[in-house]
C-alpha cells in the first residue's frame, strides 16, 4: 500500500525542524525511480515502435503485445512502491527481461550492433537484480541505501546511457 505517515514539520522560533523517516525516503526514491524509468522505457520503445513499417503488421502486433506486457508489469511494480520485497525485485527483473528482448522483436529497425549493445545492457541490468536476489537478504530491501542505489542507476540511465544511445543513433543516421 502507499499509506505512509505524513511528514512531521514543526516551526520553532529559530529554524524549521523536519523529521523524515527512512520509510518516506524509500518511498520517494522508489517513486522517482519508477517514474523516470517508465518514462524512459516508453519514450524510447514507443518511438522505435512507430518506426516499424505498416507493411509489417505481424511485427507491429508483437511489439504492441510486448509494450502492453511491460505496462502491466509497471502497473504492478507501482503497487509495490514503498514496500520493497522479493516480489518487487521479480517485477523489476521481468521488466528488464522484457526490455532486453525488445530488440529481437523489432528486428530490422535497429542495426545489429545497436541490438547487441541493447541486449548486453539488459543482460547486465538483469544480472545486477539477480545478484541482489541471491546475495542480499530480503530484510535489507527496505533500507534507504538500496533505494538510493536503484534511483542512482536509473539517473545514470537517464543522464548518461540514453543520451549516448541517442547521439550514436543521430550520428549513424547522418552517415547513412
Amino acid at each position: 500500500t502507499l499509506d505512509r505517515s505524513p511528514l512531521d514539520v514543526t516551526f520553532h522560533a529559530g529554524s524549521p525542524d523536519i523529521n523524515v523517516t527512512s520509510q518516506q525516503i524509500v518511498l520517494i526514491c522508489q517513486l522517482l525511480a519508477m517514474l523516470i524509468w517508465m518514462g524512459l522505457y516508453y519514450i524510447n520503445n514507443v518511438r522505435i515502435y512507430l518506426l516499424i513499417p505498416e507493411a509489417k503488421p505481424f511485427r507491429r502486433k508483437v511489439t504492441h503485445v510486448v509494450l502492453t506486457v511491460a505496462l502491466a508489469q509497471f502497473y504492478f511494480l507501482g503497487a509495490t512502491i514503498g514496500s520493497p520485497s522479493v516480489n518487487q525485485l521479480l517485477l523489476i527483473l521481468g521488466i528488464l527481461v522484457t526490455d532486453a528482448v525488445f530488440p529481437l522483436v523489432i528486428g530490422a529497425v535497429r542495426s545489429r550492433r545497436t541490438r547487441f549493445i541493447w541486449v548486453v545492457r539488459g543482460s547486465a541490468q538483469t544480472a545486477f537484480v539477480l545478484w541482489i536476489l541471491l546475495f542480499v537478504p530480503a530484510s535489507h530491501y527496505g533500507q534507504v541505501r538500496w533505494s538510493v542505489i536503484m534511483l542512482l542507476l536509473v539517473l545514470v540511465q537517464l543522464m548518461v546511457i540514453a543520451p549516448l544511445e541517442s547521439h550514436y543513433m543521430r550520428k549513424r543516421n547522418r552517415l547513412a
